[in-house]
């Protein structure tokens, strides 16, 4: 089987990954990267412990360089992923297949009972299978392979309230950008209308540049993982903005801090200065997304996402996962330890709330903390529950508009929330959905959805847009 991926992907002429050029995958190599790539995420494990007794698992490690050969694979055999690898290279071979939604509509097949009650004899010819129908169309793929990728639709607008008409057109198209990532989060603009948007890609350990003049480009390498020991959890940077002098701030799983790049934007380099690191003289878990104030305060959230094992990991110094301060001199303050998973954070126009997601099954929420007359911030008020919306995602990241509103991810795409609470409507996107940022004049919302970048046109503007 391993032969057979290989010879797939050694297909002359076909880039895998984008191997240090500006151009983007073709679609070998995305039929490769869905197939084998994202079998490292989170959802592998969840998948193994309903199926313990009917997958295999093979460790391969590609032959060739790029995005795919900074580490090896554990490949987890289950009918899921081989169904899943055949649809997704039907999908690719037919450009008017939409991927997105045979991406989804693959995710879901994976809760199949039939499908988990396979047995791995079965399962490993499905695999098989499809390895060899890779093989066979390499060479067809090869032909197919765009310069760049082509925007598409996906996703649907739905509104709840009226007010959402001055926000987001009904008729308005989530556009696919760019594709083949392994998890893409913390976008960020840089620049006016003719700037460009980063972001990272958390398990690639890799921060990726996108303008529309140039497209798709690798940026940084490293940008959170900066260390030489191999690690076994999500080690790049996450979210990412730029501080008042317009340097790179990021959130780093693998380094456990957040650092300023060392650099200028139109001459990146993978050096950094830790901005804060520790709190009460123990290290963060795995600082996750971040945003200033007006005053050039920082608040960051810290999560266990990226230590070995999770909230159960051996490396773990803060028991809890707490949101934070970082005031211009570097003190960190506590604000908040009453959140299992906070996750994406926020402040309204004014900065008198600040607002924070919650990424724990059974209590998915958007919280605030109110300004208090001292400058602190009082007890967490409950915004939203998502736990009971359909969709089998966590709230994670999100961004403010000029008026206040908040478009948080959520369980199925971009969820907006007036400063009432009232739910305005949902952007749904067909996919996991990370994070979004405002882009282009800042009336556009580009949105960090697992493997895609998408964008959404507005009729709102972005709050602070061009200071990240």
């Amino acid at each position: 089987m391993i032969l057979l991926v290989r010879r797939a992907v050694n297909v002359p002429g076909v880039r895998f990954g984008h191997n240090g050029s500006n151009a983007p995958p073709g679609v070998a190599d995305r039929i490769i990267l869905n197939l084998f790539e994202r079998l490292s995420s989170s959802e592998t494990g969840r998948l193994n412990a309903r199926s313990q007794n009917r997958s295999t698992v093979m460790k391969f490690r590609p032959a060739i360089g790029g995005v795919g050969s900074r580490a090896s694979f554990s490949l987890n055999v289950v009918p899921l992923r081989a169904t899943s690898g055949y649809v997704q290279l039907f999908a690719c071979l037919h450009p008017g297949f939409r991927r997105a939604a045979v991406y989804s509509a693959t995710r879901k097949l994976a809760r199949s009972k039939f499908l988990m009650s396979l047995t791995k004899v079965t399962a490993y010819r499905i695999y098989v299978w499809c390895g060899l129908l890779i093989t066979a169309v390499g060479p067809l793929a090869a032909c197919q392979e765009a310069p760049s990728p082509t925007p598409g639709p996906m996703g649907r607008i739905e509104v709840h309230d009226a007010r959402f008409h001055e926000l987001v057109a009904t008729d308005a198209v989530v556009e696919i950008v760019a594709d083949s990532f392994r998890w893409s989060e913390g976008p960020v603009w840089v620049g006016g209308y003719e700037g460009f948007i980063l972001f990272s890609d958390v398990p690639a350990n890799v921060i990726y540049k996108w303008s529309a003049g140039e497209g798709l480009s690798e940026w940084l390498a490293p940008s959170g993982y900066t260390g030489d020991t191999p690690r076994q959890a999500s080690n790049g940077s996450n979210g990412l903005t730029l501080d008042s002098q317009g340097q790179l701030v990021l959130a780093q799983h693998g380094d456990r801090r957040v650092a300023r790049m060392n650099a200028p934007l139109s001459e990146p380099t993978p050096t950094f200065e830790t901005i804060a690191d520790r709190w009460n003289g123990m290290r963060f878990n795995s600082p996750n997304d971040l945003a200033f104030d007006a005053s050039g305060n920082l608040y960051v959230t810290d999560p266990p996402y990226g230590l070995p094992g999770g909230g159960a990991s051996s490396e773990r110094e803060i028991p809890f996962s707490g949101v934070y301060k970082v005031d211009p001199a570097g003190e960190v303050t506590l604000i908040s330890d009453a959140l299992a998973f906070p996750n994406g954070v926020a402040l309204s126009p004014d900065d008198s709330r600040l607002y924070v997601t919650n990424s724990e099954p059974g209590r998915k929420l958007l919280v605030y903390f109110q300004r208090l007359a001292d400058g602190n911030f009082g007890d967490m008020s409950v915004m939203a529950d998502m736990s009971n919306f359909p969709g089998d995602n966590n709230p994670d990241g999100l961004k403010v508009d000029a008026s206040g509103n908040i478009f948080t991810t959520g369980p199925e795409g971009v969820y907006v929330y007036a400063p009432d609470a009232t739910l305005l409507g949902t952007i749904h996107t067909d996919v996991r959905t990370a994070n979004c940022a405002w882009g282009d004049d800042g009336s556009t919302l580009y949105i960090a959805g697992h493997m895609f970048l998408l964008r959404v046109r507005t009729s709102t503007r972005g709050d602070r847009f061009g200071a990240g």
